[in-house]
């Protein structure tokens, strides 16, 4: 670690010293924050299970959609992900109607 010393530093000096000193650490601390920012910039990605429990289905549904293009996923590896914004977008376009067909509905 320097030291720094202080005898024969005049107050004008020592403040130059300090600010120079914070500007180096808001510099670096701001680099931080900008990586972190730019890493929650990327795409959210779920696991096949993750997705299915957030759409309230089977997984063999999720399989099910994702061959009739319902829902997009994509591979990463050996794995099967889903992005967070396609499953929100499924969700939105999701038919909630209260029609039924069959059976003793409203009774």
């Amino acid at each position: 670690m320097s030291q720094i010393i202080l005898n024969g530093l005049t107050t004008e000096q020592l403040k130059e010293l300090l600010v120079e000193v914070i500007a180096e650490h808001l510099s670096s601390a701001s680099s931080v924050l900008s990586a972190a920012h730019s890493s929650q910039d990327q795409p959210t990605y779920l696991t096949r299970a993750e997705a299915a429990k957030l759409l309230q289905i089977s997984l063999p549904t999720l399989n099910d959609y994702t061959k009739r293009g319902v829902i997009s996923s994509y591979r990463i590896g050996a794995n099967v992900r889903y992005k967070f914004s396609d499953i929100e977008s499924a969700l939105q376009e999701r038919n909630f109607t209260t029609k039924r067909k069959g059976g003793r509905h409203g009774a």
